[in-house]
């Protein structure tokens, strides 16, 4: 079944959010100041790859627990200057960001059957699939 752009989006944005979370709780873990940054990465890290193994198979119930880490994420790297930090947060917001459009549209049908389906079409354009 082809995938939606918006699916695809929400994919790669979690991807990359995940490899952003491990480069900085790599890099907070040699300062002892920033245990709440380690924390919040390695949770957001594990949250983002679970919803990219969800939205690969259809399913979208992982979206709205990877929107809440992503933004818990960002606000605690925002607290510190640091630029592994500062890029974390920007790809935090950008997940988030691509997990809510997926809920968007999803609340949109109102319903999660059949709705990879109506996106793929919907994206398709004129005639279809």
């Amino acid at each position: 079944m082809p995938q939606s752009p918006i699916i695809d989006d929400c994919i790669a944005a979690c991807i990359q959010c995940s490899i952003e979370c491990d480069n900085c709780a790599e890099a907070s873990s040699r300062m002892t100041s920033m245990g709440d940054c380690v924390q919040a990465c390695r949770k957001c890290s594990d949250t983002c790859r679970f919803c990219v193994d969800a939205l690969q198979v259809g399913s979208y119930a992982d979206c709205d627990e990877c929107a809440e880490a992503c933004d818990s994420c960002a606000t605690i790297c925002d607290r510190y200057d640091d630029e592994h930090c500062r890029k974390c947060a920007e790809a935090c917001r950008k997940c988030d960001a691509a997990c809510r459009a997926v809920i968007d549209q999803l609340n949109l049908y109102g319903a999660l059957d059949s709705v990879p389906e109506r996106l793929a079409r919907e994206t398709a354009g004129p005639g279809g699939l």
